[in-house]
């Protein structure tokens, strides 16, 4: 029996050909205790995704990339800090809560999409701005800042839209599949006369 490997995505097992193979580079962010390998070196781990997950994957980092993008427009600087990256994809991933307050904390089951979080800056952004130019600390600690009370205050009621949008989406789509008859089907066949002659002559 052919080896079946795991999708890194949904975790479900299958025959290597009904899986998409992704090669990531990787680099040793530490010495091996036993010199093994060194900090620095690159290595190359294999990871198989179904198609459908693996999608969603591209999808998600294209999001993630307009998420990165709007944060960059709307704070104004040309990059934002890997570790509050890292934050936002622990939120993204369910893991992390916003708000500093453990009671005001929101903390989505499965996370907040990217697209949710970006809609949460632009909703915010006027008063970002505004903050912004009274704000005399670092940019690190002026992301967290907002993040844990404009953003927090807000992301609730954009991520309930959010998935309003989305059931509104789906039932459209059902109902669109549901009227999509072939009328080729239904192509009006002209009645022979009963009373025509002219085969007769």
């Amino acid at each position: 029996m052919a080896q079946k490997f795991k999708c890194k995505y949904c975790g479900v097992k299958e025959d290597p050909e009904n899986l998409v193979l992704e090669k990531k580079e990787y680099t040793r962010k530490s010495n091996h205790k036993d010199g093994k390998w060194k900090k620095g070196d690159v290595y190359n781990v294999n990871v198989r995704y179904h198609k459908s997950c693996y999608d969603k994957i591209q999808q998600e980092n294209r999001d993630l990339d307009a998420l990165y993008d709007e944060m960059k427009r709307i704070f104004d600087v040309d990059k934002i800090p890997e570790s509050f990256m890292g934050l936002i994809q622990r939120i993204r991933n369910g893991n992390a809560a916003i708000g500093y307050k453990k009671r005001d904390a929101k903390k989505s089951r499965q996370g907040y999409p990217y697209l949710v979080i970006r809609d949460a800056y632009l909703e915010r952004e006027n008063m970002i701005r505004w903050k912004s130019q009274q704000w005399d600390g670092t940019t690190g600690r002026f992301l967290s800042f907002v993040l844990h009370y404009y953003i927090a205050d807000v992301i609730e009621d954009v991520y309930k839209r959010y998935l309003r949008k989305e059931s509104q989406k789906r039932m459209k789509k059902d109902v669109t599949q549901t009227q999509d008859y072939s009328f080729d089907s239904f192509a009006y066949k002209e009645k022979e006369d009963e009373q025509d002659i002219s085969d007769m002559l």
